[in-house]
């Protein structure tokens, strides 16, 4: 199975997006290039300007017509803004930031392969690090917390990612206890507004 992830915007996106390629281990994937044909597309948008929704709408367009076969998913921000205009655009399904924990799922069902508790996480916290995920990287990082309460009038984000969540602080822990016996000497953590976090 070749797959192809493109990931737009912040460190949030990047962390789902490597967990989401570390949950799809039952399809063996082979991570290729966007242009080098790819069985599976998956495209994890922004939508924090309008240049990073434009910047979506091209990859769409760009995965489409370098890959007329695969399974093209779109995610993120963008997504949950506008699922309609990413279905016309040829994405062949739309999975919002609100239902991102249901992506596996998603992909696998597509290719005839069962979900299951490893491959489904329940909620958006996917702890991932353990399979492997950063095996090419020298840091690993640790997505604690989504959302954001602050509700600035220039700020789209509380309508993207919704009010906060927090990671709870003992799964923090055993994850970063699981990365540090893999050999891994730095970890990030990642979320959308780490000061309010209180897990």
């Amino acid at each position: 199975m070749r797959i192809a992830v493109r990931t737009l915007g912040c460190k949030v996106n990047q962390v789902e997006s490597d967990a989401l390629v570390g949950m799809l281990a039952a399809l063996e994937p082979e991570v290729v290039e966007l242009e080098q044909g790819a069985d599976l597309v998956v495209i994890n948008t922004c939508s924090v300007t309008t240049t990073a929704e434009s910047t979506a709408r091209k990859e769409i367009r760009r995965a489409r017509r370098a890959n007329p076969d695969a399974f093209v998913v779109v995610t993120g921000c963008y997504a949950e803004l506008a699922p309609e205009q990413i279905a016309e655009l040829g994405a062949d399904a739309v999975v919002p930031n609100r239902s991102k924990a249901e992506l596996p799922r998603v992909i696998l069902e597509r290719f005839g392969l069962p979900a299951d508790p490893v491959t489904t996480p329940p909620n958006e916290f996917w702890g991932a690090g353990e399979r492997g995920l950063y095996s090419d990287r020298v840091r690993a990082f640790l997505k604690i917390q989504d959302g954001c309460n602050a509700g600035c009038a220039y700020c789209i984000i509380p309508r993207t990612r919704g009010r906060e969540r927090h990671r709870d602080w003992r799964s923090v822990v055993e994850e970063a206890e699981a990365l540090a016996a893999a050999g891994y000497r730095e970890l990030v953590l990642t979320g959308v507004r780490l000061g309010s976090y209180a897990g």
